[in-house]
C-alpha cells in the first residue's frame, strides 16, 4: 500500500525592523514541502520601509555557494508604514520537487532586505527555513 502524507502544515515567522533600518534575525521557519508560509513584518522604525525576500538568493545551508530555491513564488515584498505591520505570503515547493538531488530536504538560508525612502538598505545574514519530510499517516 502506498503511504499517504498529511496536508502540509502552515508555517511562519516574524520579521522586525528596528530604528535605523536594522533587521532583527527571525527564528527558523520549520515547514514541509507544500507548506504555506507567512512572513509577518513589524516596522518599529519611525519611517516606512519596503521589505522583500528574493528566493533566487536562497542557498542550501550545507552548500552555501550553490543557489537552490525551495520556494514556489518569485520575489515577495511589502511596504510597511512606521509603527505598522504587513504580511508576505509564500509557499514551499510540493513534495515531488524534493524527490531528486537538485532540491534536497534540509535547511535553506534566504535573504531579507529592507529599504527606506532615503535609500538606506540593510540585510540579515542568514535566516533559515528548515524543509522536512511531512509525517505519513
Amino acid at each position: 500500500m502506498k503511504r499517504r502524507h498529511k496536508a502540509p502544515k502552515p508555517a511562519g515567522t516574524i520579521i522586525v525592523i528596528e530604528a535605523g533600518n536594522k533587521i532583527v534575525n527571525p527564528r527558523k521557519v520549520a515547514c514541509n514541502p507544500g507548506s504555506p508560509i507567512a512572513f509577518v513584518v513589524f516596522n518599529l522604525d519611525t519611517v516606512a520601509h519596503t521589505v522583500w525576500i528574493d528566493p533566487e538568493t536562497t542557498v542550501l545551508k550545507r552548500r552555501p555557494k550553490s543557489r537552490v530555491n525551495p520556494f514556489v513564488k518569485g520575489a515577495k515584498k511589502v511596504r510597511v508604514g512606521a509603527g505598522d505591520f504587513g504580511v508576505m505570503r509564500q509557499r514551499i515547493r510540493p513534495v515531488h520537487a524534493f524527490a531528486g538531488d537538485k532540491l534536497p530536504l534540509g535547511v535553506y538560508k534566504y535573504t531579507i532586505s529592507s529599504g527606506d525612502a532615503s535609500g538606506r538598505r540593510a540585510r540579515t545574514l542568514d535566516p533559515d527555513v528548515d524543509v522536512t519530510q511531512p509525517p505519513a499517516f
